[in-house]
């Protein structure tokens, strides 16, 4: 660079040196003049106005920074640039500063500056003309150029902050800067500013407890008062109450806080008063755990800020109170103090089991307030109630229905619910415990009184009660009893005169229902017309279809009320008699036939039917239309078939019912005859007596009566002279008492009960008789179906076989159809037979009559087809027909076998009860055995009740004890080998339940404890050995069929069947070979149809 211009460069930069120094003193004057006018201003402001603290405050630092801002700007900024340390003028600024100084110089300086920023061009000559120019302004003194004299001109003015203070000072006014000042520069002090009169408080600070109330009195003193005084705190005035002419008040209301304040009154204000808050000590929260007693399940309950609760007697209440600024703690129940126990730092805690209705009180304390606070609550106990029972089922429920329901409820559960019952007349209770969930506080429950009533006996009385307890152990489980109720046990006539008037209802709706299916029989048969005759079917034939439905479904649900009203009639019954093994079976198999009337298939077809309703397809609901209408033919040949095997076994028990009323009436009347009573109670029991006999043979008259409603009617002889005989005695018996005749009473009693026993051995050979002669008839009838079947069978075989030979345009296709027609007519022979033979025999299921009636429809199937020459459905119908032909023939012969069983049965075990030891007895043997048992434990009993036992002596008693024990113990073992055979499970459960039974009777009778209940569970035991006996059976029947041996019968029946159609197809073949050659057309086909009867 060239040197002449660095010279020339330096000289620039002393002058902006002293150009800045120029600057900060002319920034200095100017920032005293400024600052100093605004503190005698702001000095001025403060006098005459007398700010508060906050007014001085603004004050102090709005000066503050106004001279900070002042003093930046013209002193500290140009000072910055002098020292190079922010943004400078440049040297062109410089040199136009100089120029307007020297004006000479001014182009000259700035052309230098602006040919050294040349960078093109000659660069000598540029060089020569910078110097040239350098040259000519080298002596120009730069620093002239910054005028000192002009700024120092401007410190004059310092001259009018100075006179103000000056006059101020000298006129005596100075507090106007000097006090004014002060304030401003303290202004965090508090300074009062002069007045007529002053404000007198008692203390600067006032010390008042958290939210209590205080009261400030102030007085006023000075030379003046004024009229109205002020209060202000938390921006808001509010006026003093005055009290006197000098003396002010106000109060404030629950101080939470501390609160700053002062007096003003005419514009006069007083210092600054603080109020300070001292610390109360309070609960902030509370927590409370009630645990109720174990017994009550209830769970825990935690409340939060409650003090006044209720809860169960006995809970144990523990309070977690959480405080503030608590030093100590005072808990008070029922005006006993309670200790504490604190936690942590103002956390404590107390527990405490309550018992009966409590007040605690909490009081507080710390090192300002000592227990001033008290709280009070209230703890109300709920007292466990005493459980209710309420009895809601009909106090004199039917045997049949013997329910008890009702409702119990508690306030927290039970322990137990008891009934208790006793037969009037008998000293023996009954308790039973019934089963409850003892957590339930309100539940119904019910009871069968099938164990008492099973006790009772006819005609009875019993009392019962249930007591109900709570579970409620720290008042020792109070007890409720309920109301007592009366059960009054039906006599032997009510029961049987209820079987009889429900099996009169059950009769009639099964004649009912036989006459609805006739109806929708009408009525299918119509709506198939319409079928036939209509294109489409349109709604009205869907809501027809719809309701005949409907029918279908009522009948159903007919039928399923009927089989349990015929179940529960025979139940009843059962309950309060001793029915027979074969009554059982009977009954069984009754309830058997009336659960096979709906079988599976039929529901099946009511379903597919709704399915198509719908749809509407008319060819689908023609074919289903007319399964329908055979279904509900097999229908109602079943109701038929029940109701006369309904009829049979009404009949059937009305004759046990008349000869167990005979025999009945015998011994009683030989009792009579040997009793030590008196005239007047004998003869009221010979009266009693006469009574029994009239009302059998109004039964002997009804027995006619079923007898002649029956298809099969009975053989019942006349016994009309015995009865008059019987009669005439019983009353000559009366008469004989009546005159005192004791002797010749008895006698006649004796004969009496003698002429009874034998009119009811009259009627027991009767019926051995009659039951004989029916199982013959029955057994060659059934034998008699059985091999016209198998011959059936044998001639549809040759007739399929001919067809599946034979051309359709044969001229002996024909003749093959007639055969075919011919058979289909045997068939229905056969049909017919079987069914009148099912009305006698309840063991031929209703499966034999479907089956032989879907034999006779596929005949007619097949016939129509070979109509149709459709050979090969024709074929197949007759396959089907054959083979169902074959499958009924084994059923058939199955049910042969075991009626002849039933009939060859009780030889063999007569003849094994003869001979004990002679292999193992049956179980229609041992339910005999169990049947003379329990009468014998009947007779005890009996004996014991009437006192006999003082009367008899007591070796006679423990032999027959031991006499009934051993042969219980007999039958038990008796059983325990006839279970190395079983093979049938649910006749083994039942085999171990009734060895189980047993042994519970062995236990009494050893105990010399025999109760209703033994001969209850002994009826028991007797029906559970006719179940085993009927399952052997079964077992038995299985492996036969499994066995080909076995089937000796059916094979010999088939042999004898298949010789007898070989003899008839040679005879007719010999027949056929002396016939004349010769013969015209019309005489052949007269000796074919002669041939054709002979073969019939």
């Amino acid at each position: 660079m060239n040197r002449n211009y660095t010279t020339l460069l330096e000289r620039l930069n002393i002058f902006v040196r002293e150009y800045y120094k120029n600057q900060i003193l002319r920034g200095t004057i100017y920032s005293l003049i400024g600052l100093a006018l605004t503190l005698i201003v702001f000095a001025i402001i403060e006098h005459y106005g007398f700010f508060n603290g906050l007014i001085r405050t603004i004050l102090f630092w709005t000066y503050l920074f106004t001279a900070a801002i002042v003093c930046i700007w013209f002193i500290l900024r140009p000072l910055l640039k002098m020292l190079n340390l922010t943004g400078t003028i440049t040297h062109q600024e410089a040199a136009k500063i100089i120029g307007k100084h020297f004006s000479d110089v001014s182009d000259k300086l700035t052309n230098i500056l602006e040919l050294n920023d040349i960078d093109s061009g000659n660069y000598e000559i540029i060089q020569a003309s910078i110097n040239q120019k350098i040259k000519e302004i080298e002596l120009t003194p730069f620093q002239r150029a910054v005028d000192w004299k002009k700024t120092l001109n401007y410190s004059k003015y310092l001259l009018i902050p100075l006179g103000i203070i000056l006059t101020l000072f000298l006129s005596g006014n100075k507090i106007v800067i000097s006090e004014s000042t002060h304030r401003i520069i303290n202004y965090n002090n508090e300074f009062i500013k002069p007045a007529p009169f002053y404000f007198k408080l008692d203390s600067d600070t006032i010390d008042v407890i958290e939210k209590d109330n205080i009261n400030l009195i102030l007085e006023i003193y000075g030379e003046e008062r004024p009229k109205e005084v002020f209060i202000n705190y938390n921006n808001n005035i509010k006026k003093l109450k005055k009290l006197a002419i000098d003396q002010y008040s106000h109060k404030f209301k629950n101080v939470q806080t501390d609160i700053s304040f002062y007096f003003s009154a005419n514009n006069e204000l007083s210092q600054e008063y603080n109020i300070r808050v001292l610390s109360r000590p309070e609960i902030q929260s509370y927590a409370l755990t009630i645990s109720p007693p174990k017994y009550t399940n209830t769970s825990t309950q935690k409340l939060k800020n409650l003090g006044t609760i209720s809860i169960p007697e006995g809970s144990l209440v523990n309070w977690k109170i959480k405080t503030l600024q608590t030093d100590s703690i005072i808990f008070n129940i029922n005006d006993q103090n309670t200790p504490t126990n604190k936690v942590q730092d103002n956390n404590y805690s107390v527990s405490k089991r309550i018992y009966v209705d409590t007040e605690y009180a909490i009081s507080l304390a710390n090192e300002h307030v000592n227990f001033t606070d008290t709280t009070f609550y209230n703890i109300k106990v709920l007292k466990d109630s005493p459980p209710s029972i309420q009895i809601v089922a009909n106090k004199e429920p039917e045997v049949n229905k013997s329910l008890i329901s009702g409702v119990i409820h508690d306030d927290y559960g039970f322990s137990s619910l008891v009934f208790y019952s006793e037969i009037i007349g008998n000293t023996s209770v009954i308790i039973d415990t019934i089963a409850i969930n003892n957590d339930l506080t309100s539940q119904s429950f019910i009871y069968s009184l099938d164990l008492i009533t099973a006790q009772a006996q006819a005609g009875q009385k019993i009392k019962c009660y249930l007591k109900v307890s709570d579970n409620d152990k720290i008042n020792g489980f109070k007890t409720t009893t309920s109301e007592l109720i009366i059960i009054n046990m039906p006599t032997r006539e009510e029961i049987k005169n209820e079987f009889a008037d429900k099996t009169d209802d059950v009769k009639k709706s099964i004649e009912s229902e036989i006459d609805i299916l006739a109806d929708l029989k009408k009525e299918l048969i119509d709506f198939e017309k319409i079928l036939i005759e209509k294109d489409s079917l349109d709604w009205r034939d869907k809501k027809r279809l719809d309701e005949i439905l409907q029918k279908q479904k009522a009948f159903e649900s007919k039928i399923t009320e009927l089989k349990k009203e015929t179940k529960e009639n025979f139940e009843k019954l059962n309950a309060s008699t001793n029915p027979t093994e074969e009554m059982i079976k009977k009954q069984q198999q009754l309830e058997k036939l009336f659960n096979e009337i709906m079988p599976e298939e039929i529901k099946s077809l009511y379903e597919e039917l709704n399915k198509l309703k719908d749809e509407l397809n008319k060819d689908d609901l023609q074919k289903k239309i007319k399964d329908l209408q055979l279904s509900n033919e097999d229908l109602e040949k079943e109701l038929d078939r029940n109701l006369e095997i309904l009829k049979q076994v009404e009949f059937e028990q009305q004759l046990i019912d008349v000869i167990s009323q005979l025999e009945t009436l015998s011994k009683e009347q030989l009792n009579l005859s040997l009793d030590s009573l008196n005239n007047k109670e004998r003869l009221d029991q010979q009266q009693k007596h006469l009574n029994q006999f009239e009302k059998t043979q109004q039964e002997i008259q009804k027995l006619k009566e079923l007898n002649q409603n029956l298809e099969n009617k009975q053989d019942l002889l006349d016994t009309k002279t015995q009865e008059d005989e019987i009669n005439k005695e019983l009353k000559e018996g009366f008469n004989q008492l009546e005159k005192k005749s004791k002797k010749r009473a008895s006698k006649t009693q004796k004969k009496t009960a003698q002429n009874l026993m034998e009119l009811a051995d009259l009627f027991s050979q009767m019926k051995k008789e009659n039951d004989k002669t029916k199982s013959y008839e029955d057994m060659e009838a059934l034998r008699q179906i059985l091999e016209n079947l198998v011959y059936f069978s044998f001639e549809e075989e040759n007739i399929l076989l001919s067809f599946q030979e034979i051309n359709k345009n044969n001229p002996q296709y024909i003749d093959l159809m007639h055969k075919q027609q011919d058979l289909r007519d045997a068939s229905s022979i056969i049909e017919d037979s079987l069914f009148a033979l099912s009305k006698r025999v309840p063991q031929i299921s209703s499966k034999v009559n479907r089956e032989i009636n879907a034999i006779d429809q596929k005949t007619i199937s097949a016939i129509d087809h070979l109509r149709e020459r459709e050979t090969l459905k024709a074929v197949q119908d007759q396959q089907f027909v054959m083979t169902s032909a074959n499958n009924l023939a084994v059923m058939l012969s199955g049910i042969l076998e075991s009626m002849q069983e039933e009939m060859a049965s009780d030889l063999p075990s007569t003849q094994e009860c003869e001979k004990p030891g002679k292999g193992s007895p049956k179980p229609g043997d041992l339910k005999k055995m169990q049947e003379e048992l329990n009468k014998h434990m009947e007779n005890l009993k009996k004996q014991l009740e009437k006192g006999e036992t003082n009367n008899m002596q007591k070796g006679e008693q423990s032999k027959q004890l031991v006499e009934m024990l051993a042969k219980q113990e007999l039958i038990r073992n008796s059983l325990e080998d006839l279970r190395k055979e079983m093979q049938n499970k649910d006749a083994m459960n039942k085999l171990n339940n009734t060895i189980n039974e047993m042994q519970k009777t062995e236990k009494d009778i050893a105990n010399k404890k025999i109760t209703y209940e033994s001969l209850n569970r002994q009826k028991q035991i007797v029906t559970k050995l006719i179940e085993i006996e009927n399952a052997m059976r079964e077992q038995g029947e299985d492996e036969r069929r499994e066995s080909k041996t076995n089937l000796t019968e059916f094979e010999r029946i088939i042999q004898e069947i298949q010789h007898k159609y070989e003899l008839e197809k040679l005879r007719q073949n010999e027949m056929l070979k002396t016939q004349p050659p010769n013969i015209n057309r019309f005489y052949q086909e007269k000796v074919d149809q002669y041939f054709n009867k002979m073969l019939q």
